[in-house]
C-alpha cells in the first residue's frame, strides 16, 4: 500500500514512536529481485522479515519515485537518491519527521550510498545523529586494512601513492565511525580483529550472517535433484561444482575457471556452474569491464566444462544448489562475511573454502559445529597455489561419500545462524548501554546551551 495524504500522515503518527527502530540501509524494492540492487539490500530485507515484535522505519534509496509503503510491521521511506549531493540533507529531513525513535541502525558498505566522495561524507552524518542524542550503531559489511589486498578488486595495483592516500583516508574513517557510533557490528571475528586496531573492542559486536530456512530444510538437507539437472542440461554422472554470487575479482572466480578448466582435461565428467551475474555496484567501473571481459573469455576456452548463467532469479537459487555436489569459494581475500556461503549452508550442501577465508573458521559457532562433526578446520579448506585444489577434487570425485561429512558440517552450523537468531542478536545488542567516546562527549556537552549562574539558582529556588 503506498500512502498518499491523510493515509501518510497516519502511518507517519503509527511508526513515529519511541520504541521503533530506524534502520538506514539500502532495501529491496516493491517487485523485482533484490540481488539487483546490491547486497546490503538482500541482507536488510531477510533481517527485517524475521522481525515480528517491533515497529520499525526503514530510511532506503528512491528507486523510481519518492513514496512511503507499509509491509506489515515495516514502514519502507524510499527518501534519498544514491549519489546524490543533497542525499544526507534528504536523511536529515526523514529524521527529523520521525523524531521519536531513540535507535538507529545504520547498514554500510562501500559504494552503497554513492562513489567516495558521498562516502567521505559519513562521518559528518553520524555527527549530526550523534548530536540529537539518538543512539547509533552502525553495521559495517566490509572491514579491510590494506587496500592492496584487494588490489584486483578495485583496479589499484603496485605500491602508489593512490593506495597509500586511500588506506590512510580508509583509516581515518573508520576511526570516525567508530567514535560516532555507540555500537558497531561485524559479520565475522576476523573483521572484529581488524576494526580493534582503529577502534574500541568494548563497542564491536560480532553476529554471523544469518540464513534461511523453510519447514522442509529444517528437517533434512537439500539433495542433488535428478530434475534440476535435467532443467540445467546437467547429467546424472557428471561431478558440479556451483560458484553462486556476484562475479568480483577477490572471489576468484578468474582463479577458479582456469584451475577446474585444465583439471577437466583429464576429468571430462568435471563441470562448474558460475551462477551469477555483475556487481550493481561495480558494473561502470572500467576496471570491472576489463575483469567482466576477463571472465567471458576464459569461460569461452573452457566452455566444455564451464558454464557462467548470469544473474539467477531468487525462484531459481534452489535448482542450482540441488544440481551441485559441491560448492566452491575460492576467494582471494575475505573483507566481509560471505553470502554464497549463507545460501550453501541454508541448502546443507558440502563446502570447500579458499585458506583466505580460514580467519572465517574462527567465529565460536564454526568452531561449535566442526566440533560437534569432529573435524578440522583443514577439512574444509582449500590452497590457492600448488596442486592442493586439484588433489581435494580427485579425492572427492573418487569416494563421493565424503561429500556427506562436508554436508554434515554445513547441517550443524546452519542451525546456529536462522535469522530468527541472528534477530535476538541484534536485539541484545542494540539494548546494550552505549559508550561514549571522549570525543562524542565533548561535542554533546558544546552543543547543550550554556546556563547561567544566576538562572541556574533561580531554577533551583
Amino acid at each position: 500500500m503506498k500512502a498518499r495524504g491523510k493515509n501518510m500522515k497516519n502511518l507517519i503518527k503509527e511508526f513515529n514512536t519511541k520504541d521503533a527502530l530506524i534502520v538506514i540501509s539500502s532495501y529491496p524494492q516493491k517487485q523485482g529481485e533484490p540481488a539487483l540492487l546490491n547486497a546490503v539490500a538482500c541482507y536488510t530485507g531477510n533481517l527485517l522479515h524475521a522481525y515480528r515484535d517491533r515497529k520499525i522505519i526503514v530510511l532506503c534509496e528512491i528507486t523510481s519515485e519518492a513514496e512511503m509503503y507499509r509491509r506489515g510491521n515495516l514502514l519502507i521511506a524510499r527518501c534519498y537518491r544514491r549519489g546524490s549531493p543533497l542525499l544526507y540533507l534528504d536523511l536529515i529531513r526523514a529524521l527529523l519527521r520521525f523524531n521519536k525513535p531513540r535507535q538507529i541502525l545504520l547498514q554500510f558498505e562501500f559504494n552503497m550510498l554513492g562513489q567516495t566522495p558521498v562516502t567521505t561524507l559519513l562521518p559528518i552524518f553520524l555527527a549530526a545523529v550523534k548530536l540529537s542524542g539518538r543512539r547509533l550503531s552502525v553495521v559495517l559489511h566490509q572491514v579491510v586494512e590494506d587496500l592492496g589486498t584487494i588490489g584486483g578488486h578495485l583496479g589499484l595495483t603496485g605500491m602508489s601513492l593512490k593506495r597509500t592516500i586511500l588506506n590512510r583516508g580508509l583509516k581515518s574513517f573508520y576511526i570516525a565511525t567508530g567514535m560516532l557510533s555507540d555500537r558497531i557490528v561485524v559479520h565475522e571475528q576476523t573483521l572484529k580483529n581488524r576494526l580493534a586496531h582503529m577502534v574500541n573492542a568494548e563497542k564491536i559486536d560480532v553476529i554471523s550472517h544469518g540464513l534461511s530456512l523453510d519447514n522442509s530444510e529444517e528437517v533434512r538437507p537439500l539433495r542433488r535433484g535428478r530434475t534440476s539437472r535435467q532443467k540445467l542440461g546437467l547429467r546424472k554422472d557428471e561431478f558440479v561444482l556451483l560458484l553462486f554470487g556476484y562475479i568480483t575479482w577477490y572471489k576468484g572466480v578468474d582463479w577458479l575457471i582456469q584451475k577446474v578448466g585444465k583439471l577437466a582435461q583429464d576429468q571430462p565428467k568435471l563441470k562448474l556452474l558460475i551462477a551469477g551475474g555483475p556487481s550493481a555496484t561495480l558494473r561502470d567501473k572500467p576496471h570491472y569491464q576489463a575483469f567482466l571481459r576477463k571472465v567471458e573469455r576464459l569461460s569461452k576456452r573452457y566452455r566444455r566444462s564451464v558454464r557462467v548463467t548470469g544473474f539467477i532469479p531468487e525462484n531459481q537459487v534452489r535448482s542450482y544448489f540441488a544440481a551441485a555436489d559441491l560448492v566452491v569459494l575460492p576467494y582471494r581475500s575475505l573483507i566481509s562475511a560471505s553470502g554464497p556461503l549463507s545460501f550453501a549452508l541454508r541448502f546443507a550442501k558440502p563446502i570447500l573454502l579458499s585458506k583466505a577465508l580460514a580467519e572465517s573458521l574462527e567465529n565460536p559457532d564454526v568452531r561449535t559445529a566442526l566440533e560437534q562433526c569432529r573435524m578440522q578446520p583443514e577439512d574444509l579448506m582449500f590452497s590457492l597455489s600448488g596442486n592442493d585444489f586439484a588433489k581435494k577434487i580427485e579425492s572427492l570425485v573418487a569416494k563421493r561419500g565424503r561429500l556427506n561429512r562436508l554436508s554434515r558440517a554445513s547441517i550443524a552450523l546452519r542451525e546456529l545462524r536462522s535469522w530468527e537468531t541472528i534477530v535476538g542478536l541484534y536485539e541484545a545488542t542494540l539494548a546494550k548501554e552505549p559508550k561514549a567516546s571522549i570525543l562524542v562527549r565533548l561535542v554533546q556537552s558544546l552543543a547543550r546551551p550554556t546556563t547561567d549562574k544566576s538562572e541556574t539558582l533561580a531554577t533551583e529556588s
